[in-house]
């Protein structure tokens, strides 16, 4: 059944970049993506969440959103949107009562957050405001929905070659909340977790999910 929101908070880990002084790991949520093991996917992937980086041995935190496959094919960070480790985040992603689609990033410490609106525009702007500052057009873009939720920790990619995975500790998601286009919402159950696993080797494992949520501890390599 197509699905017209998701959402979900979590906290902006504290990297060990001593561990890991060149690496990085990206934390999101989104709607669809997924691969059917029949073949086919739940449709084109909208999403937005938070990039945590060791660059040189410091840490880096920065929002961003993306839809995929798109062109350009890229996550596209927002500027003016300061995040540190510890900084409460909240992240979604939302059909309209127009039709487009709208992903929001927010920063509930600093009371700042980012946002996409397909076939609009993109921009940060405080909260409170429920307003933003455009940062850049998004005019040619469309969404279509997909059939998947997300929320996910992740390995990503750049240049088509994965970052070194940081040493993130663990990550608590809460409050996971899927709106599905018709009928009650769903919330999630203990068979809906996976880990990463990159050449047999388990990178980040998570807990079981409940309703109430579920964390994302990092395991190696």
């Amino acid at each position: 059944m197509p699905i017209f929101s998701v959402s979900g908070q979590w906290n902006v880990p504290t990297l060990n970049c001593g561990d890991t002084p060149n690496a990085g790991a990206s934390t999101w949520v989104g709607i669809g993506g997924e691969g059917w093991a029949t073949g086919g996917t739940s449709g084109s992937l909208l999403q937005t969440g938070i990039d945590t980086n060791c660059v040189n041995g410091a840490q880096q935190d920065d929002g961003w959103w993306e839809l995929w496959p798109s062109n350009p094919n890229s996550a596209t960070h927002f500027t003016d949107l300061t995040v540190s480790a510890g900084d409460s985040i909240k992240a979604g992603v939302y059909q309209l009562a127009d039709g487009s689609w709208e992903t929001r990033i927010d920063d509930l410490t600093t009371g700042v957050s980012g946002w996409m609106i397909t076939g609009k525009s993109w921009g940060v702007g405080a909260d409170s405001a429920q307003a933003f500052t455009v940062q850049g057009l998004t005019t040619g873009l469309n969404y279509q929905g997909g059939y998947t939720a997300e929320w996910i920790v992740e390995d990503y990619t750049s240049n088509g070659t994965y970052t070194p995975f940081v040493n993130f500790g663990t990550i608590v998601f809460s409050n996971p909340l899927i709106n599905l286009l018709s009928g009650p919402s769903y919330r999630l159950t203990a068979s809906d977790g996976s880990e990463i696993v990159q050449h047999g080797v388990v990178l980040a494992r998570p807990s079981l999910a409940t309703s109430r949520g579920f964390s994302v501890t990092y395991t190696g390599p």
